[in-house]
């Protein structure tokens, strides 16, 4: 039965766009119970896209569920979807229950809501198809294949089971299964040092693994035989937010300097726009051009960034994060206040601006504005921890 199940699959998503021009997408359920009930009538798994308001991505994702046949069908034939608000409503409360941090999350599970498989993110909708075709595959629960695994170690239940610890948060769960499945398959054509490496860059953040722990495993990639572009391009990326999370720039520089230069000829467009996206901080800190490294991180912004609150404050931050052209990054930080919606987004750039003053010499300043952006969200953590710290400076003058 489950290879007949595949075959339907693989066959619906091989019928032409003239075959199906007349196909109409089913609505999604927005309540899990709704969705659990309609499960349970039909025989089928639920797919949870758990997503935000403000998350691109998300609405990719719905807008080609709608309007991209081929996704649409491979979703309407085969599971219950359930689109839910991961920071709203009943949507929270499952969004926790499934420790989700990353959007859009897909959590697949049957009707009794035992999970089965997840993977995150809609950048690829290929990628999209993959996952959910080998997730229906074998559609038995974590629980039940962890127990598959136990009495019988394979290296496809160590790598599922590595790859949903891994997009669940349990990151060193996850780099001990992925581990284990290259110990079983020493051969794999699945190369498991980047998994590894995904992990542990994760894990990094969360304090999980040591900086020290990560260069180790990015070296192992840099070494390998058979990394290409993309993974260069991946390690150099993944190390750059460590070593800023340890302030220490240093760290990142080889892994910059060898993505950068060795991907300067690639062929692959993708390759050369991700490329691109690593010139403003190889111009900073490798060619120590400071008027080039701001030029080509305007030429990165994207279209219309100068009208958008958010894409302001994200170039504000990234000159304040590197020390330079504060000056212009006021100016940016103050026009995006303007044109920001009150509340969370409006607090962001606040808290932007109180740093910028503070790195130019005004803590009073600094102060005033983390006061606004508390008032704008009144429950934020971080800006009550942003509040004391410039009370204790403006204090202690």
């Amino acid at each position: 039965m489950k290879k007949l199940r595949v075959v339907f699959i693989l066959l619906s998503l091989l019928i032409t766009v003239t075959f199906i021009s007349g196909w109409a997408a089913a609505t999604p359920h927005t309540s899990l119970k709704s969705a659990v009930a309609a499960a349970k009538e039909h025989n089928l798994p639920i797919l949870i896209k758990l997503g935000t308001k403000w998350c691109k991505e998300c609405k990719e994702f719905e807008e080609a569920v709608v309007n991209v046949p081929e996704i649409g069908q491979a979703v309407n034939d085969n599971v219950v979807l359930c689109i839910l608000d991961a920071e709203e409503g009943p949507g929270a409360k499952v969004a926790k229950h499934f420790t989700t941090r990353n959007y859009p999350s897909f959590i697949l599970i049957n009707s009794d809501q035992e999970a089965i498989a997840r993977w995150i993110g809609f950048g690829c909708q290929d990628c999209f198809v993959k996952e959910l075709i080998s997730a229906l595959d074998d559609p038995i629960t974590i629980t039940e294949r962890v127990k598959r695994f136990q009495n019988n170690p394979t290296e496809d239940d160590a790598g599922r089971l590595g790859r949903f610890r891994h997009n669940e948060g349990m990151f060193a769960e996850a780099v001990a299964y992925y581990r284990r499945a290259q110990e079983i398959n020493p051969a794999s054509d699945t190369h498991y040092e980047m998994n590894i490496f995904g992990a542990m860059s994760y894990g990094n953040y969360f304090q999980i693994f040591s900086v020290d722990q990560l260069i180790v495993q990015a070296d192992i990639i840099l070494n390998a035989p058979w990394r290409g572009d993309k993974e260069l391009l991946k390690v150099a990326f993944s190390m750059f937010k460590a070593a800023k999370r340890a302030k220490d720039m240093t760290l990142v520089l080889p892994y910059l300097k060898v993505a950068v230069e060795e991907t300067a000829k690639s062929p692959d467009d993708g390759v050369l726009n991700k490329r691109a996206k690593l010139m403003p901080e190889y111009t900073l800190y490798i060619s120590k051009d400071i008027k080039q490294a701001l030029a080509f991180k305007k030429e990165n912004q994207p279209q219309g960034w100068l009208e958008d609150a958010n894409q302001l404050n994200n170039f504000a931050w990234w000159c304040f994060e590197n020390e330079i052209n504060l000056q212009e990054a006021e100016k940016l930080a103050r026009k995006a206040i303007t044109l920001a919606k009150p509340g969370r987004e409006k607090g962001n750039i606040l808290d932007t601006l109180a740093e910028i003053r503070y790195a130019l010499g005004d803590a009073s300043d600094a102060y005033k504005y983390v006061q606004m952006a508390l008032s704008e969200d009144p429950d934020h953590e971080y800006f009550q921890k942003q509040l004391i710290r410039f009370k204790e400076i403006t204090s202690a003058r």
